[in-house]
């Protein structure tokens, strides 16, 4: 059977960006949950069987990579592997979404979300109409258009760590 996968990685080389990300989940899982835990990967995509494809947002634009081309690069950590059809038009949405840019507003918007957490506050998600995307949220976007039930709030502005939950919610 056809399904898909969700892949939580890191890049092959070391990545100061990448490094900074752990951190910062680090730190915010530290303040909220009161337990230290390094976040052991800061990059998730989604794979879909049938057409051998991985989709990935990474710091510069959204691009499709075929399984050799993503293990190459990444170096996977935590694998999801869903039984489940992906429809066309999630497989359509997520062709079309190439060459998309990178939302580096919505990575400020998400740290803004977790340094006013720290104080009880709530951010509000922008909605960017598709045009720009984080690797959150092309996963969760596509998990949605695969039929999941997924709020704005989760699908907009959700950090890693939050992502791999909502991910496992549904295994």
């Amino acid at each position: 059977m056809y399904g898909f996968k969700i892949a939580f990685a890191k890049s092959r080389r070391f990545s100061f960006v990448g490094w900074l990300i752990q951190l910062v989940e680090s730190i915010n899982i530290l303040v909220r949950e009161k337990r230290f835990y390094w976040l052991p990967f800061y990059h998730v995509s989604f794979y879909i069987e049938s057409i051998d494809l991985w989709f990935d947002a990474d710091g510069v634009k959204v691009r499709s990579l075929t399984n050799k081309e993503f293990q190459k690069k990444y170096q996977t950590v935590k694998l999801y592997d869903f039984e489940y059809l992906v429809p066309h038009d999630c497989k359509q949405w997520l062709l079309d979404q190439n060459g998309r840019v990178y939302s580096y507003r919505a990575i400020l918007v998400i740290l803004r979300k977790i340094i006013r957490g720290w104080f009880g506050r709530e951010v509000d998600p922008i909605i960017d109409d598709d045009s720009r995307f984080i690797c959150t949220e092309l996963v969760l976007k596509a998990m949605e258009k695969c039929g999941f039930v997924l709020t704005t709030d989760e699908i907009e502005i959700s950090t890693i760590y939050e992502t791999q939950q909502i991910i496992e919610r549904y295994q």
